[in-house]
């Protein structure tokens, strides 16, 4: 299995779960074959709801870690990887040690979550991930622009750490993602403005606009 390789958007379910799950995953999927050339469409959802999503869906899922730790087992039910060290649920030391030597023996991706570059480059040193992301704080769940706020934590990551690294908090719409995008980074983490709208589907088609320098 390959990494994605395309502008990767992350969307989290956070508690969203069950049937709920379910109903948002089959709107996403909606997306038409063109925006689908220039994205790379997963989920972060609950493990539990991996089985049921896998066989009804055919979007890429990432398990959102839920402090079952060195638990992969997912992965033979259809996770594509998991999500480590999340702002809301962070991981300590040895949590994570026991988890990637864990994984070692899974088909399973690793994204291990930070709030800061510093933060980033250890961990990325250290357990040598699929992808990193790095998230502000200050930004999760709030009405602030990642463009606006903080574009330059893109450039100087992507300087600092080799490894395909995602951008979240903030993450509002188009120009959000252009920013990402072409400063260097590999995609971004968003929640809150598709997941908790009421037309989550065209809340998700108004915010991937093709970048130009990449089409």
């Amino acid at each position: 299995m390959g990494l994605l390789s395309k502008t990767l958007i992350l969307l989290n379910f956070k508690v969203i779960c069950g049937a709920d799950a379910l109903g948002l995953a089959k709107q996403l999927q909606q997306l038409d074959d063109e925006t689908r050339e220039s994205f790379d469409i997963a989920l972060a959802v609950q493990p539990q709801d991996v089985p049921v999503l896998s066989r009804e869906t055919d979007l890429p899922l990432f398990i959102q870690d839920c402090g079952s730790y060195g638990d992969c087992h997912y992965g033979d039910l259809g996770a594509r990887g998991i999500i480590l060290n999340h702002p809301e649920k962070k991981a300590t030391p040895s949590q994570l040690d026991e988890t990637m030597a864990k994984i070692g023996e899974c088909d399973l991706e690793v994204m291990i979550c930070s709030t800061s570059i510093d933060e980033a480059a250890r961990l990325n040193e250290k357990y040598n991930p699929d992808y990193v992301a790095i998230e502000n704080e200050a930004l999760i769940g709030k009405p602030v622009s990642f463009a606006t706020f903080c574009p330059e934590l893109v450039s100087d990551a992507v300087a600092r750490i080799d490894n395909r690294l995602l951008f979240g908090g903030g993450i509002k719409g188009s120009d959000d993602i252009r920013c990402v995008v072409l400063r260097g980074g590999a995609g971004v983490l968003i929640s809150s403005v598709v997941v908790k709208s009421a037309t989550p589907l065209a809340a998700l088609k108004r915010m991937l606009v093709p970048i130009p320098a990449l089409v």
